[in-house]
């Protein structure tokens, strides 16, 4: 057994399986026979954290489809997509959500303590674009606090609400605004067990600029808000335009940890096109880029705040290229 080093503390649990989605576009029983045996023979079974699923096929679960899918009666964790298209008005966003958190809610006591516990620790919706466009950033707060306010009123235990933000249109204004109006929340309801997040598209069809993406990790660094990212980051590595989930997991981290003035937002951008393995320095006691150290307890202290992971349809690409470029 390998011992804990920096590798681990940076980069367990930081995979959302999503093998449903495209490019792998799995069914549902290949999705979960694959979550359900990596932990057994993956090279690094510890990346995997949650499993991501749209809601119909979270309907479709019980505990005799879960031990039929390999299951060995270990509690399964789910990250939930909500309606793909909740409408752009605020009662529809609104109505939507309600009616997901009705569904989830009889779907967890049903299955809570049945013989193969499911739980959802996570729920991830789009916000309208409606807001992307130039001077409609403040108005996510519309979308936000009635959504939160609505889920704190169904919802019976502790949750990570991630919000999708396009960064299409008005993207600086966008993401300045939604993380503005979360930290508003965190702010005004600090006993709440309902936690809103930033969820970022880093691949796809619009597959950002790192100053887009340095600019949400670094709001979110600095007004102590976590956050997601999704699509691509398949790679170590940082290559050909794609982000690279040890680039993105440094400079989170390092972000959370330092602070803006000893890692600046042109600092986070670096850290992210780079695309020079050997600048990623992985001990038994932390890691370091260029000269950022930080120790593993560092790192630990980080995640409490950031809780960040990346949404993936692969688990095997992500574990065969680590244990390529860093063995």
């Amino acid at each position: 057994m390998a011992a804990y080093s920096g590798k681990h503390s940076l980069l367990s649990g930081t995979i959302d399986y999503a093998g449903m989605f495209p490019p792998a576009s799995l069914d549902l029983a290949s999705t979960l026979k694959r979550a359900a045996t990596f932990r057994n023979d993956g090279i690094h079974p510890w990346l995997m954290n949650r499993v991501v699923l749209a809601l119909p096929e979270f309907k479709k679960l019980s505990p005799r489809f879960l031990f039929e899918c390999g299951s060995n009666g270990t509690p399964w964790l789910f990250s939930i997509l909500g309606n793909a298209n909740p409408g752009e008005s605020t009662s529809e966003f609104i109505k939507s959500v309600d009616w997901d958190f009705r569904e989830l809610r009889r779907i967890q006591e049903r299955n809570y303590y049945s013989s193969c516990k499911q739980e959802v620790v996570s729920y991830e919706i789009r916000l309208p674009l409606c807001i992307t466009q130039p001077g409609q950033g403040i108005t996510s707060g519309e979308y936000i606090f009635p959504a939160l306010e609505k889920i704190e009123m169904i919802w019976p235990s502790e949750l990570d609400v991630y919000f999708e933000a396009s960064l299409e249109g008005a993207w600086e204004q966008t993401l300045e605004g939604v993380v503005r109006i979360m930290a508003e929340w965190l702010s005004e309801n600090s006993e709440s067990p309902i936690m809103p997040a930033l969820k970022i598209r880093t691949g796809g069809q619009l597959t950002p600029r790192a100053d887009q993406l340095a600019l949400a990790i670094d709001e979110c660094a600095s007004l102590g808000v976590k956050l997601k990212a999704t699509q691509g980051l398949h790679r170590p590595i940082s290559h050909d335009e794609q982000f690279g989930f040890i680039n993105l997991f440094a400079a989170i981290n390092l972000a959370f940890s330092l602070g803006s003035d000893e890692f600046s937002k042109v600092d986070i951008e670096n850290c992210l096109k780079s695309s020079v393995s050997s600048e990623f320095v992985f001990t038994e006691s932390g890691f370091s880029w260029r000269g950022k150290s930080l120790t593993n307890e560092q790192i630990e202290s980080a995640r409490q705040r950031h809780a960040a992971t990346f949404g993936s349809c692969s688990l095997d690409e992500p574990d065969t290229f680590l244990k390529k470029e860093f063995p």
